[in-house]
């Protein structure tokens, strides 16, 4: 923390607490300066320090003060225990250390009268450098000046090679707000393991992976900003197999369904009674590859297998299945339902298996469930 200060010219200093198990990190301002920018930048500190991702949406640490952004005015604020306190100053605890030995310095009262406090002007220009959305950060090494996407499973992207606006974005749009956390919060119940957020974002090694359904949102954002990048489609086109389709659709019907075959992504919003059953396996039917389709009740999921076995003519043996009984992958068509995915990620994550998938009336369900799948 000392040195992700420094690199920020911040100047910092190191207190023992005291218990003498542990220690404090002090900077002193030349004047009073905002507690939520001076939480801004300290929370981006312990972001590096801690070595945490840049594409989590917030950093929690409960033992920054002051610890909150704004001041009611009807309490004293944060109670902060002040060094040299007394016996434990005695006791080498509750004293500053030499950052480079560990050890205490020896007139400490000398030693507060040398530190360096932090300018006004210093503190807006490490709040502009940490929170500027400027320009790209490191110019991308390929050849072709391009950032490189490449579509599999989900869209890798090389975190080097993204500008700290589109980090911001994609922070922004893949982290989303856990509903239950801020009902417990209101309710004052313990929030303890529960996480505040959905995070939709993965990260191996270099690269970053994102939700392959946020390929057109990514892509329109990059030429909002001008940047130029280079679309690799590395996804495994399966062998055609034949759906022997009965399916006569109803003219609104046709008219979605082929507006559906134009994308490859998208979702088909209509009321109750309008076919999105029968839609949906036009479309599978069409597109002639190996299908999953995620439902999250065990109802929805044996319609859907009574649907598949009337129109589309597979005999329920051949019907995959993935819930909590039965572990098999239909040739064509699989039915799973979410909550027992988990169990059987690594088969379903295989890319040789399934091309297109299909979200079953998924709306009343958790946020976290579908970043599952």
């Amino acid at each position: 923390m000392i040195q992700i200060c420094k690199e920020l010219n911040l100047s910092a200093y190191l207190e023992k607490s005291r218990s003498g198990n542990g220690a404090h990190v002090w900077l002193f301002f030349e004047e009073a300066y905002p507690a939520v920018r001076s939480r801004i930048i300290l929370l981006e500190c312990v972001r590096r320090a801690l070595n945490l991702s840049a594409f989590d949406k917030e950093v929690s640490f409960d033992r920054l003060f002051p610890n909150q952004d704004t001041q009611s005015g009807k309490g004293f604020g944060n109670l902060i225990a002040l060094p040299l306190q007394g016996l434990s100053a005695v006791q080498e605890k509750t004293v500053f250390l030499d950052t480079n030995t560990l050890t205490p310095y020896k007139d400490q009262w000398n030693f507060l009268g040398q530190i360096q406090k932090i300018s006004t002007k210093t503190l807006d220009t490490v709040f502009t450098k940490i929170t500027n959305d400027g320009n790209i950060i490191e110019a991308p090494s390929n050849k072709d000046n391009k950032l490189i996407l490449k579509l599999k499973n989900g869209i890798l992207v090389s975190k080097t090679l993204l500008d700290k606006a589109t980090i911001n974005f994609i922070r922004e749009e893949l982290n989303f707000p856990n509903l239950d956390y801020w009902l417990k919060k209101r309710l004052g119940k313990s929030v303890y393991q529960t996480e505040k957020f959905f995070k939709l974002i993965e990260e191996d090694g270099e690269n970053v992976i994102l939700p392959r359904g946020f390929l057109i949102k990514l892509t329109d954002h990059l030429r909002s900003r001008g940047i130029p990048f280079n679309l690799q489609d590395e996804r495994t086109l399966l062998p055609e197999v034949n759906f022997s389709s009965v399916i006569e659709l109803r003219p609104e019907q046709e008219k979605v369904v082929g507006l559906a075959m134009e994308t490859e992504q998208g979702v088909i919003v209509a009321p109750p009674g309008s076919g999105k059953t029968i839609m949906g396996l036009e479309l599978i039917a069409r597109r002639s590859q190996p299908t999953l389709i995620l439902t999250h009740r065990r109802q929805i999921a044996n319609q859907w297998i009574e649907r598949i076995q009337t129109f589309l003519n597979i005999p329920k043996a051949h019907i995959g299945r993935i819930d909590g009984v039965k572990k098999t992958v239909g040739e064509k068509i699989t039915v799973a339902m979410l909550q027992s995915i988990n169990s059987v990620r690594s088969l379903l994550m295989n890319a040789t298996i399934f091309q297109p998938k299909l979200f079953a009336r998924l709306l009343p369900i958790s946020m976290l469930n579908i970043g599952m799948a």
